[in-house]
């Protein structure tokens, strides 16, 4: 999951910070669909052990930023569940590549703290920021 790209392509610009944020929701549920699929199971397994629940807890308390070179568009998302997206101003083409940077940030961001959770989980010893 390192090497992430997003891709957007824009038509309508009204409420486009509300519809980032129905969007962000909708595609983490179809990105959970898919790897639960993927291991053959409905859900996600009830969480077994101190370290295992740690690490939900912990999942769902992070809180991941992203925000565009230009300022143009900041994305938070809380437990990948809560998002809230703000844009400065929409022009289409300024606004879609924001709207990526800023996507891309996130989830760069999203998946940098999940590995300092699984350490400092599972290798309590080994903890490194990145």
């Amino acid at each position: 999951m390192d090497d992430v790209r997003l891709e957007v392509s824009l038509r309508d610009m009204s409420g486009v910070a509300r519809n980032l944020e129905t969007v962000g929701r909708a595609l983490w549920v179809a990105r959970t669909r898919a790897v639960l699929d993927s291991a053959g199971v409905a859900a996600e397994p009830v969480p077994l052990g101190w370290r295992a629940e740690a690490y939900v807890a912990g999942r769902a308390a992070i809180v991941a930023r992203g925000r565009s070179r230009d300022g143009l568009v900041e994305l938070e998302v809380v437990g990948m569940r809560r998002w809230r997206a703000g844009v400065a101003r929409a022009g289409r083409a300024d606004t879609a590549r924001a709207i990526q940077e800023a996507g891309e940030a996130l989830l760069a961001d999203q998946w940098a703290q999940i590995r300092v959770l699984k350490r400092t989980i599972w290798q309590p010893g080994r903890v490194q920021t990145e």
